[in-house]
């Protein structure tokens, strides 16, 4: 798996003198796996340790009505079996890592800030309404769904925090997802929340 790395722009000559390759989706620049991560160290992200995707990771389906355009349009989600998150200690910085599983779904990540390099290839060609873009509300970008109709911005809280929502029903009636397979083994990297609601 490619390290990403936190490179300046003044100093990219130099990280890409050593090895390191622009990843243009991504926008960062990478140690690619072939290469000895040892000469990055200056570049390398201060947070070490990462929250984590257990597979098999699902790619979900289900539908929202659009706000703007009020039309039923899909929105998407990522689902895993479990996750592996982390806490630090305010006294020490000391990270306390732990499981979250779902007994009665996958666990769902929302309000996310990054995906790993492979979801994001995956995401991009199985579910392109599915994007980083900005958010006003957080005042940063992150993965958001956008309409297929009208491309308006579909906020995450919504779909998964309020009952009712697209990764939120109410009764296994009411739910409309369904899951695609994506990766049946690995750990894969993230930042964002996550939720434990699925249909009930």
């Amino acid at each position: 798996m490619p390290l990403y790395l936190n490179v300046p722009f003044s100093e990219k000559d130099e990280a890409k003198s050593l090895g390191a390759r622009w990843d243009a989706q991504a926008k960062k620049w990478f140690v690619p796996d072939e290469v000895k991560s040892s000469p990055f160290a200056k570049w390398l992200p201060q947070e070490a340790v990462q929250q984590v995707m257990v597979a098999p990771v699902y790619l979900r389906t289900s539908v929202e009505r659009c706000w703007k355009c009020g039309v039923n349009s899909y929105v998407y989600c990522l689902g895993a079996s479990s996750i592996n998150d982390v806490e630090y200690d305010d006294e020490d910085d000391e990270p306390y890592i732990f499981s979250v599983d779902n007994d009665k779904s996958l666990v769902d990540l929302c309000d996310l800030d990054e995906v790993d390099h492979r979801l994001f290839i995956v995401l991009k060609d199985l579910a392109p309404k599915y994007r980083p873009d900005y958010s006003s509300t957080k005042k940063s970008r992150c993965w958001m769904n956008h309409c297929e109709h009208c491309d308006a911005k579909l906020g995450d809280f919504y779909l998964h925090g309020e009952p009712g929502g697209a990764f939120f029903p109410l009764s296994d009636n009411d739910s409309t997802i369904t899951d695609t397979l994506l990766f049946q083994s690995g750990d894969f990297t993230f930042s964002g929340g996550y939720s434990l609601k699925g249909a009930i």
